[in-house]
């Protein structure tokens, strides 16, 4: 039944929804698993549905795996002229050529703690508490 079932038939299965290199090692896993559980079938189900079930939870396994790490080259860009940063952001020209056209800007001013504690955020908190309807059951 093994040899029957083959590793074609669970490579068609994963080939299309994975990576070559990928669906190899889940059907080498597959088969691993399969050896070394095979005396623990306890024939519920047919010999078959129980290696697609292997095959199948093998392929989640790996799926979660695979989400968990991110290759460099899946940030790398398919096209050569897409630029990361706009050029306009750099100098063109002169002896500052390839630097920041403007200089980088103090945040100081719109950090959260200094909005939150403007008069406007304080104003706005106590409009909408005042016009907010009391909690049931209390005044």
């Amino acid at each position: 039944m093994l040899s029957r079932l083959g590793q074609k038939e669970l490579h068609r299965g994963l080939v299309p929804r994975v990576d070559r290199e990928v669906a190899e090692e889940v059907v080498q896993d597959t088969w691993m698993a399969v050896v070394d559980g095979l005396a623990r079938f306890e024939g519920r189900s047919s010999l078959r549905t129980w290696i697609f079930g292997i095959v199948i939870h093998k392929a989640k396994d790996r799926g979660v795996r695979e989400k968990r790490h991110t290759t460099f080259s899946a940030f790398e860009s398919s096209d050569d002229n897409d630029d990361v940063i706009d050029p306009a952001r750099f100098q063109q020209s002169g002896e500052w050529a390839g630097h920041w056209a403007f200089p980088p800007q103090p945040w100081d001013d719109q950090t959260p703690e200094k909005l939150l504690a403007s008069r406007q955020a304080v104003e706005a908190m106590h409009g909408g508490t005042h016009a907010a309807p009391p909690l049931s059951g209390q005044e």
